[in-house]
């Protein structure tokens, strides 16, 4: 008998609203008032609190090194609350933990696992999945986490949220491409670098597999967009979804021009589109590594440097 597939889903949890930096621009208000428009507006929606993620999936994105980190530091600052003493430790400047740091961080990447399994909830390999299967998922969640790099955490994000769902759909499901779209106003680094490392992977097992062939077989399918092939830059004040649906377009133009026939055309090798839209410089990890003077308006808007 299949599950009835509801048609949205809204991933949150009261966890995140706990983690609470005063005077900090990256506040619970944040969740609360987008929560209530949800709400509003989508009534018919499924409110689904979300799961805790297991260390496993975080590790699945991030160095262990990292997460034990993490763990010393959450432990210190709920153990000063125990005592009644609210203590705050601090990463960075920007970064800065509490004693209600920790369920949200596991809480907010739970939330991202959660969705994966419901939207996969009907093939087989999600037979395990508690949840009904969805076609829309939508994760009301913070802290935020495309700063958090996999050795890294920074930029209010402590572990990279995006990165542990794509992570957890190629591994438990076999996906074989995932496209990410980042908005904000700083550029996506810790999203970037798992980009980057992700592409330099392939790249090594392409080298091994072809390692001494000078046919076309052995030349790498060009499937890691580079933020170039004619897309147009997006604007400062919107972010057009249509123009972003105009560079997967010429992405996938791209892609036939190298391979012109689909029947012969090698299965893509690098498995991931992402494309970060950014408006600041001065950031950590905004735009590309070149002088700024050098820089194009396509290296500020749209922004992949994994070719």
């Amino acid at each position: 008998m299949t599950s009835k597939r509801s048609n949205l889903a809204i991933y949150w949890h009261p966890a995140c609203e706990r983690h609470n930096i005063p005077s900090h621009p990256e506040q619970p208000g944040r969740v609360v008032s987008i929560l209530q428009s949800l709400r509003e507006n989508f009534p018919d929606a499924s409110f689904r609190e979300s799961r805790r993620a297991t260390d496993e999936q975080i590790l699945n994105a991030h160095h262990p090194d990292l997460l034990q980190s993490l763990k010393r530091m959450f432990a210190e600052a709920n153990e000063k609350r125990d005592a009644d003493e609210t203590v705050f430790v601090n990463i960075d400047s920007d970064t800065v933990i509490m004693h209600g740091t920790e369920e949200a961080v596991y809480r907010a990447a739970g939330a991202a696992v959660q969705a994966v399994d419901d939207l996969f909830a009907s093939t087989a390999a999600a037979e395990d999945a508690p949840s009904s299967p969805v076609d829309v998922a939508f994760c009301c969640v913070r802290p935020p986490g495309h700063h958090a790099e996999p050795s890294r955490s920074m930029g209010f994000c402590f572990a990279n949220n995006t990165v542990i769902a794509a992570e957890h759909a190629r591994i438990k499901y076999g996906v074989e491409r995932v496209a990410i779209l980042d908005f904000d106003v700083h550029h996506g680094n810790g999203t970037n670098e798992y980009a980057r490392l992700l592409f330099l992977h392939y790249e090594q097992q392409r080298q091994q597999q072809t390692a001494g062939r000078s046919d076309e077989a052995a030349k790498p399918a060009a499937s890691v967009f580079a933020g170039g092939f004619g897309a147009k830059k997006l604007q400062k004040s919107t972010h057009d979804f249509d123009q972003f649906a105009e560079i997967l377009q010429s992405h996938r133009r791209y892609h036939r021009r190298c391979h012109p026939s689909a029947d012969d055309a090698p299965r893509p090798l690098y498995p991931l589109f992402y494309a970060s839209t950014h408006e600041r410089e001065g950031y950590p990890g905004t735009g590309p590594e070149k002088p700024k003077e050098k820089r194009t308006e396509i290296d500020r808007f749209v922004v992949n440097r994994n070719i």
